[in-house]
C-alpha cells in the first residue's frame, strides 16, 4: 500500500511537472520579437530572422510570402528609378510592419494575416498610386507568383484595397490655395 501511494504522488509530480513545462513554453511563445532583426531597405535578411524567432517553416509568412516578394524586385536592373524607389520604400515599410506588430502575435496565422494587411498601407504610402502602369506592372511582373504564396481570395482583397486607395486619390478635388479678402 505504502509502495502504491509514493507511485501515485510521483506520477501526480511528473505531470503537474510536465503540464507545467508545457504551460510555460506555450506562454514564452506567445512573446515574439525581432527587434535584434536588421532593417533595411536593401536587404531582405530581416525576413530570415524574423523566422528564426517564429520559426513558421516554409508555409508561414517569413519563407512562403515575405522573402519570394521581397527578392524579385531586389537586384532589377530593368526597373526605373521610380520602381526601384517604390521597392525600397515598400521593402523597409513592410520590414517596420513586422518589427511593430510581431509583439502582438501569438501564432504564425495571425503574423501572416497581420503582415499581409500591411501591404495595402505600405504600397499606398511608398507611392505607387503615382506610378504608370508601365511601371505598375514591372511590380507585379508575374501575378501567378502572388496566387501561389497565398490565397486568390487574399490576394485579391489587398489589390483592391490598394486599386480602391489610388481612386480615391484620384477623385480628390483639388484644392487650391485660398487668400483671405479684407474689408
Amino acid at each position: 500500500m505504502g509502495r502504491r501511494i509514493i507511485f501515485t504522488l510521483n506520477l501526480t509530480f511528473l505531470l503537474i511537472l510536465l503540464f507545467a513545462l508545457v504551460l510555460f513554453s506555450i506562454k514564452a511563445r506567445a512573446n515574439y520579437s525581432v527587434a535584434h532583426c536588421k532593417l533595411s531597405y536593401d536587404s531582405c535578411s530581416f525576413y530570415n530572422c524574423a523566422e528564426q524567432e517564429f520559426q513558421c517553416g516554409n508555409r508561414g509568412y517569413f519563407q512562403k510570402i515575405a522573402a519570394p516578394l521581397c527578392q524579385p524586385n531586389l537586384y532589377s536592373t530593368r526597373a526605373d528609378t521610380s520602381v526601384r524607389h517604390f521597392t525600397r520604400l515598400v521593402r523597409m515599410c513592410l520590414q517596420k510592419q513586422v518589427l511593430r506588430m510581431a509583439p502582438f502575435a501569438n501564432s504564425c496565422d495571425s503574423i501572416k494575416d497581420l503582415a499581409l494587411d500591411s501591404h495595402v498601407s505600405c504600397f499606398a504610402s511608398a507611392g505607387f498610386c503615382e506610378l504608370n502602369a508601365s511601371q505598375r506592372i514591372h511590380i507585379f511582373k508575374n501575378p501567378f507568383q502572388f496566387l501561389k504564396i497565398s490565397s486568390p481570395q487574399k490576394m485579391l482583397s489587398i489589390s483592391n484595397q490598394i486599386f480602391a486607395i489610388c481612386r480615391a486619390k484620384k477623385d480628390l478635388p483639388v484644392t487650391r490655395p485660398t487668400s483671405e479678402v479684407g474689408i
